[in-house]
């Protein structure tokens, strides 16, 4: 079978680009070919790659570029989209998807798009979200509500993450239900990595301490004002803990970045800001010694949106990990003891000294962890795609 991919690889896509490059590897691996059409500008190495083609730009051009691409090289069975608000440019852009989708269906092969981010009208009306647009929310959920049903409608197959996303397309968006498919976000299980000794002095950190790390790009929906002020509760009775927090600024929202930084610090005790490190973006080669020298990977979402690829991060490297009870986590975090209410400050304080006192320490959890991800193995995921292609081809006749 070959699949055309189309998605960006550039570095507007952040986690979007390395979920693209696995699934794609995976199918090739289990003997699907695939060609992926590609953004043109800021290409990472991801983007070099030889199976990408880069032929569209981010901007109101893009679905015709992708169409007129599609069709010149055609022999391909499916194609397949990978969506995420703005991955294509800027507000307009995102408008024009659907659009983009009816053209691609002239071609009489099944379409398939990926919703990387599913937005509620809770999820709009909260000011995080809608942060440095100014259309208020009164006007941007009726249209965003109806781009996300107009994508389902116009897709043979759309996939979600989460069984909670699909809830959210057909009862709040009013999209068709019967043409949502859940297929879990991948992990690559058993990442290598170094031990953690050797990992904390790599990264500067005191062989005894006990490490919390944040990691991810800083969006201001991430909720890490959360953890900031649960770390002011916990870390006075903790005196050997330390907070790292790892990434820098997401490319499309970079304007923003030093004024929510700023922001952050700020709510840190002056007295602990010693113990706590904002270490901006990781480098994909130091990744592994970030994940092996922390005691507990702390996520902090407020809001269920998308899928985590640090979660799935987390659980490669077999992480000890503290999450949120919203979706996804519910469900993909099993270990007893490890959720709390979202955005609850004291709750989140209430699990991390749990989780820090335990006399039993993290290895019960970092051996949950690595059983999470390999229920979601790329192996299984590409399984389960190439499954809905075949049906979807099948169902062509």
């Amino acid at each position: 079978m070959k699949v055309r991919f189309i998605a960006s690889m550039s570095s507007f896509a952040g986690g979007t680009m390395t979920y693209t490059d696995h699934l794609a590897r995976e199918l090739q691996r289990q003997g699907d070919q695939v060609v992926l059409q590609s953004d043109r500008e800021g290409l990472t190495e991801l983007g070099h790659q030889p199976y990408v083609q880069p032929v569209w730009n981010r901007d109101y051009r893009y679905p015709i570029q992708n169409f007129l691409a599609a069709r010149r090289d055609g022999g391909h069975d499916v194609v397949h989209l990978q969506h995420e608000f703005y991955l294509y440019g800027g507000a307009t852009s995102a408008l024009l998807f659907p659009g983009m989708l009816g053209l691609l269906r002239l071609m009489d092969r099944p379409v398939v798009t990926t919703l990387h981010g599913v937005l509620s009208r809770k999820a709009v009306n909260d000011s995080r979200i809608l942060a440095g647009v100014a259309i208020p929310a009164t006007v941007a959920w009726p249209l965003l509500s109806s781009l996300q049903r107009a994508i389902v409608a116009s897709s043979d197959a759309v996939i979600v993450h989460d069984a909670y996303f699909r809830e959210v397309l057909a009862n709040e968006c009013g999209a068709r239900r019967s043409s949502i498919f859940v297929i879990p976000h991948g992990v690559t299980v058993d990442l290598p990595h170094p031990i953690r000794s050797t990992a904390r002095g790599e990264c500067g950190l005191p062989a005894r301490a006990k490490v919390l790390l944040s990691f991810g790009y800083l969006a201001r929906y991430k909720g890490l004002e959360t953890l900031l002020d649960a770390f002011n509760l916990v870390a006075p009775g903790q005196p050997e803990l330390e907070l790292v927090v790892a990434g820098g600024p997401p490319a499309r929202n970079a304007k923003d970045a030093e004024a929510y930084l700023t922001s952050l610090v700020s709510r840190i005790d002056p007295v602990l800001r010693p113990r706590v490190r904002f270490v901006g973006h990781v480098p994909e080669p130091q990744v592994s010694r970030w994940f092996a020298a922390a005691d507990l990977v702390v996520l902090t979402h407020a809001l269920p949106l998308a899928a985590s690829g640090v979660l799935a991060l987390a659980q490669g490297f077999g992480s000890a990990v503290v999450a949120p009870a919203i979706a996804p986590f519910v469900g993909s975090v099993t270990a007893p003891g490890t959720l709390y209410a979202a955005g609850s400050v004291t709750d989140l304080a209430r699990v991390l000294k749990a989780r820090l006192n335990d006399p039993n320490g993290t290895g019960l959890l970092e051996e949950a962890s690595r059983e999470d991800g390999r229920r979601s193995s790329w192996a299984a995921v590409a399984r389960q795609h190439h499954e809905l292609y075949e049906r979807l081809i099948r169902a062509r006749g």
